[in-house]
């Protein structure tokens, strides 16, 4: 099958559920093309990508310029070059009263210039998050590319994107589209609420290579200082503020705990002087964005993993939570907060713990017990890399997603999930 991706950045270390699909699909012999916006600014680039030449089957939209008049010279540059060759395109792209803010803003006619002149058939166009499916239609819609349109939900793009007046933003890709697919079942009940037609609405949830995730030896319990783990992204919705005064909380008891937080993002130096207020800099460390390698260093020393997230004040929060899953595939006991997707990410009492959000006295206090029973880690951690391994590995769940190309091409019927429409 010859398949195009449409992300918003490429490559993205926060976004590797994109890059597994991608490269498990190449792996099986299909042939794979990435459009996006542009690449995120980020200090390391996964591995994979150089290993797959991924750079090679991406291209990217023109920068879209931030000031109006030059936006508005780059856009007449872009007509003079492009339309002779794509009349249609070209002039259907600045059509506001068909596209609307798309096209009142020049984006969908950057967004367009990619495709322009081959104008390619795809068997699949695969968009990642619900914004990327309207974009990925309204190319359709301009004859700039074909094939079956699949849009893959996440969370943010059915919490924070669908607020107020935008409610309605996805009805037109609810109409159009071939179908849709979710990765819990907080989003499918999102998806439904909008007017997701749920015959066109499967699960897929976003899964983990295990052979890149291979634990330590945890048979028994390591002895000394405990060692807690975060890795998010610092922004509101992951509730970091309330795993610190938690940790506060915890190191009168426990003076040789220690946490440490991988990841980067605009909350950081806030989080930081919170820290210091809290008096905890030899407790925890802040270590920025980290390559694979060394997160999976990090997952291997640390002995619990925390995800403290909340709802955040814009609507956002956690809809599947990967990084729940990659810390059971490393054989760790988890604890996060009962909110958004996270409960379908662990097994309460088995393989982790839910703790209510914005709590940090029910976070410490889980935690205290957790440190106090150490003989029960190895056993957890078991018991999450059996969950994992059942419900999210990457190899099955990427047969499963060729599959659904396949029904979907075909013009068959996936199977839809009872269990959300029920839940809804």
């Amino acid at each position: 099958m010859k398949i195009a991706f449409v992300v918003t950045h490429f490559p993205a270390v926060s976004e590797t559920f994109v890059l597994n699909q991608i490269t498990g699909l190449l792996e099986r012999g299909h042939e794979v093309e990435i459009y996006a916006d542009r690449p995120r600014k980020e200090s390391s680039v996964h591995a994979d990508v150089e290993r797959f030449h991924l750079f090679d089957k991406t291209r990217y939209a023109p920068r879209l310029p931030g000031h109006p008049l030059t936006r508005v010279a780059q856009a007449c540059g872009l007509v003079a070059r492009h339309f002779a060759s794509a009349p249609r395109q070209i002039a259907g792209a600045l059509n506001v009263f068909r596209f609307g803010q798309q096209a009142a803003s020049l984006k969908l006619l950057h967004r367009v210039v990619p495709f322009l002149p081959r104008r390619p058939a795809y068997d699949i166009i695969h968009a990642h998050f619900g914004l990327n499916g309207i974009k990925a239609q309204a190319l359709r819609d301009l004859g700039a590319v074909s094939g079956k349109l699949i849009t893959t939900f996440h969370g943010y793009d059915v919490t924070v994107r669908t607020r107020g007046a935008r409610r309605n933003m996805y009805a037109r890709l609810f109409e159009q589209g071939e179908w849709f697919t979710w990765n819990s079942q907080f989003t499918a009940d999102r998806l439904l609420a909008l007017g997701c037609p749920p015959e066109r609405l499967t699960q897929l949830a976003m899964g983990v290579d295990t052979r890149a995730f291979v634990p330590p030896d945890r048979r028994a319990a390591r002895s000394g200082g405990v060692s807690l783990l975060t890795i998010a992204r610092l922004v509101e919705f992951k509730g970091i503020e309330y795993a610190l005064r938690a940790m506060a909380l915890l190191v009168p008891r426990y003076p040789e705990l220690k946490y440490r937080v991988i990841g980067d993002g605009p909350l950081r130096a806030s989080l930081e002087k919170l820290r210091r207020e809290l008096g905890l800099e030899a407790n925890v460390e802040f270590l920025g964005a980290l390559p694979q390698k060394e997160v999976i260093t990090a997952f291997a020393q640390a002995d619990l993993f925390v995800l403290p997230s909340i709802v955040g004040s814009d609507g956002g929060t956690e809809t599947q939570g990967v990084v729940l899953i990659e810390a059971q595939a490393m054989g760790l006991p988890v604890v996060a907060s009962r909110v958004g997707g996270i409960p379908d990410s662990l097994t309460d009492g088995v393989t982790g713990v839910l703790v209510p959000p914005r709590d940090s006295q029910a976070l410490a206090r889980n935690l205290a017990e957790l440190i106090e029973r150490r003989e029960s880690w190895p056993e957890m951690g078991r018991a999450g890399q059996r969950f994992v391994e059942e419900k999210f590995n990457l190899n099955k769940l990427n047969d499963k997603l060729e599959l659904l190309y396949q029904q979907v091409l075909s013009g068959g019927c996936p199977p839809t999930d009872q269990s959300a429409i029920a839940a809804s």
